[in-house]
């Protein structure tokens, strides 16, 4: 089961302007989404990209070296 789909009992409001609350639901209308699960995906998503790039230790050849 992936994060969408587990029982949920957790909960997370936020604010933000019309303007902002429009576009997400027209873009979770496309595809055929609630907000809520548009928003959730999408938030996923980006959080798993950001935790992986913060894993990744990237050294130069010196720095390399040293650390091995």
């Amino acid at each position: 089961m992936d994060a969408t789909t587990q029982n949920k009992n957790e909960r997370l409001n936020l604010r933000l302007k019309s303007s902002a609350k429009s576009l997400i639901a027209r873009a979770a209308s496309f595809e055929d989404r609630t907000v809520s699960h548009f928003i959730l995906t999408s938030a996923l998503e980006q959080a798993e990209e950001t935790d992986q790039e913060h894993e990744i230790i990237t050294l130069n050849a010196k720095n390399s070296r040293m650390f091995f």
